[in-house]
């Protein structure tokens, strides 16, 4: 009685954590994956320091020169979203999920993050493709001597 009593226990288990962490609507992010989370926090409390270097050239690519005195606030505020999200990943055991992270605030790895504010910017020129003439005599005249 009661090695079926433990086998039923031990069967109602597995079938709880295989059905229970699974949404058939994000079946990938939802999941549950706790030897992943536990080494996801590990890699990010060893580069969390990698966000100063990002946010230096991030900053100062969206907006120069004001990013150079930005940076440090923008680094230290997602170098400690990253420690705190890392902490928690390991402190719970990696029961975490990706709850933290999203496509839009922070990231899973440093290196996910957009470290160019300019990529994707410029579209590749397509073979074939003509570019429009520059019409010289509808362009706007600029006095130098203004200017200077």
């Amino acid at each position: 009685m009661r090695k079926l009593v433990l086998s039923l226990f031990a069967v109602a288990i597995v079938a709880q954590s295989l059905f229970a962490t699974v949404d058939n609507d994000y079946p990938e992010r939802n999941t549950i994956n706790p030897p992943y989370a536990i080494m996801r926090g590990i890699v990010n409390l060893g580069t969390f320091w990698l966000e100063y270097p990002r946010c230096l050239v991030y900053d100062y690519d969206r907006m120069s020169p004001m990013g150079i005195f930005l940076f440090p606030f923008t680094g230290t505020f997602y170098g400690l979203a990253r420690v705190f999200l890392s902490v928690g990943d390991i402190a719970l055991l990696g029961f975490t999920g990706p709850s933290g992270y999203t496509e839009d605030f922070i990231r899973e790895y440093v290196w996910q993050m957009p470290w160019n504010a300019y990529a994707g910017a410029s579209k590749p020129k397509q073979e074939g493709a003509k570019e429009d003439p520059v019409d010289y005599d509808k362009l706007e005249k600029v006095n130098i001597n203004s200017l200077l």
